[in-house]
């Protein structure tokens, strides 16, 4: 497989859904250490479906072709 020419649009669209991911996925962990505190039951779903949105948007940013800081100063 060769690459051709990096797609900065890709690569954007990979920066946002890895920055969007990361911040899900850090509030849903302070909530959940918060639930677990109290005694509740958290859904663990939530946590690993906000995780791998955080990593779809990294390998997005890798297939693009575009360094992860250009795609986030696109």
């Amino acid at each position: 497989m060769t690459r051709s020419e990096p797609r900065p649009l890709l690569g954007l669209l990979g920066a946002l859904m890895f920055w969007g991911g990361l911040s899900f996925t850090l509030l849903f962990a302070g909530v959940f250490v918060w639930l677990l505190v109290t005694g509740s039951q958290p859904s663990w779903v939530l946590l690993g479906v906000t995780a791998a949105f955080c990593l779809v948007g990294l390998w997005l940013v890798r297939v693009s072709g575009v360094p992860l800081s250009e795609a986030m100063q696109l």
